[in-house]
């Protein structure tokens, strides 16, 4: 289950309460490009209004797919 969390700014954040959920980083933000998958709880990512995406860790595991596949 995840939760989304608009920002007054225009940001945002996607909060994995538990669960599974996929993110897309692009180049040129705060983690490797990717599409990744996050296992457990805790989790978030974040997009600045300015659109800087940040992956947080929290309890459990992250797999880049994209490097996964290749």
């Amino acid at each position: 289950m995840t939760r989304l969390v608009d920002g007054q700014d225009g940001g945002w954040s996607l909060v994995n309460v538990g669960g599974h959920f996929v993110a897309g980083l692009h180049a040129g933000k705060s983690a490797d490009p990717g599409m990744y998958a996050v296992r457990g709880h805790g989790w978030t990512v974040t997009q600045s209004a300015s659109g800087i995406r940040t992956l947080t860790p929290g309890d459990g595991t992250v797999e880049n797919l994209c490097v996964t596949l290749a």
